[in-house]
């Protein structure tokens, strides 16, 4: 099916238009992930380009899922999507942006007249049954085989060569801007494995805005600001008062006397059989807390979580107290050879070479997260 070129000439943009076009721009630049763009640029759009629906479709082969996004949200029902992935075999512009993705924007009356257009299955069960006559579409850059576009749909009147004008002036933004949504969300994605990476490790990150406050925190940060603090984490703002003041004090550099102040500890808090660790990176805007919890008794149960078996663990935890692997087998019941193969598997397991680094290794060790 060949194209119909467009009518009449492409006319002049007024200044309006483009001061509609700069606040789109801007509108569409804001950084936000791919879900987010999504919704946002058909909203965008329909401020500079007036039309009763608005959708960002992401559309694939068949059995492959496609995502879309309406404006007015409700504006289509699921059974008239039904009968759209029906019949879309016979949409001129999704075989049209298939062949074409960098193709500028285009109409359904550039390749069918309307009385063609009327006679498609997709017309009759789809477009009339939201009473859409007229269709321009600009298609996005997308991997084959998926075709990704924004399409403005209206009763009435035909998209005009202005309204094209304004689509083909924005469309080099849009590309631009999906593909900065499509890389913030894969990096959003990436900080969440490093986030979910430190909590497996027994590690908790604490986000600190310019005032000092809570921008964020994991899991395990908030758990342990309240097992240590006694401060109710779950939805604060704010540090505990403790820990707050020991931040600020961090950022002092000159004491009362206009002495330099010595390099800076991280911050110990005991607790019954372990203590948290807290460390502050400072960072202009804010800051970083990183919070770690560690041993303070050698106890079996502890010990396990470094993969150890009960036995192992019971053994380790007798070393660290400085046994003897007699001793150690007459309070276990065992030889002190069984003893010794014991200490052979625990060195394997946790790469060392003799007790005293084993015993070092596992009172450093960050406890396990249950």
């Amino acid at each position: 099916m060949v194209a119909r070129g467009p009518g009449g000439g492409l006319g002049r943009l007024t200044q309006r238009d483009l001061r509609a076009l700069g606040a789109c721009v801007t509108e569409i630049y804001a950084l936000l992930d791919l879900d987010t763009f999504r919704e946002h640029v058909v909203r965008a759009i329909a401020k500079v380009v007036p039309a009763e629906v608005i959708t960002y479709t992401e559309i694939g082969r068949r059995g492959q899922p496609t995502v879309r996004v309406l404006h007015p949200a409700r504006a289509v029902t699921s059974d008239l999507m039904l009968a759209f992935e029906h019949h879309r075999h016979e949409h001129p512009l999704i075989k049209h942006f298939g062949d074409n993705p960098h193709g500028r924007a285009a109409k359904i009356s550039d390749f069918l007249t309307q009385r063609e257009f009327r006679r498609l299955g997709l017309y009759d069960e789809f477009f009339r049954q939201i009473g859409v006559d007229h269709q321009m579409v600009v298609g996005l850059p997308a991997p084959s085989p998926r075709v990704v576009g924004v399409a403005l749909n209206r009763s009435g009147l035909d998209f005009s060569e202005r309204d094209r004008l304004l689509l083909s002036a924005l469309r080099p933004h849009i590309v631009q801007a999906l593909r900065n949504a499509e890389s913030f969300s894969q990096m959003k994605g990436e900080v969440a494995l490093v986030l979910q990476g430190l909590e497996e490790i027994g590690r908790g990150i604490v986000l600190l805005g310019p005032d000092g406050g809570i921008r964020s925190a994991t899991r395990l940060a908030r758990q342990w600001l309240t097992t240590y603090f006694g401060h109710r984490a779950e939805r604060a703002k704010r540090l505990p008062d403790a820990l707050e003041r020991w931040v600020r004090f961090q950022g002092t550099t000159v004491n009362g006397s206009g002495d330099v102040l010595s390099a800076r500890k991280p911050l110990i808090v005991e607790g019954e059989d372990r203590r948290l660790v807290v460390r502050l990176i400072p960072a202009s805007g804010g800051g970083l807390l990183l919070l770690e919890q560690r041993h303070t008794a050698a106890t079996p149960a502890s010990f396990e979580s470094l993969g150890l078996s009960r036995r192992e663990a019971e053994v380790l935890a007798w070393v660290a107290q400085g046994k003897t692997d007699a001793v150690i087998g007459t309070i276990l019941s065992l030889s002190s050879r069984t003893v010794a193969k014991h200490l052979e598997h625990i060195y394997q397991r946790l790469g060392v070479e003799n007790r005293s680094a084993a015993v070092a290794l596992a009172l450093t060790t960050p406890l396990a997260t249950q």
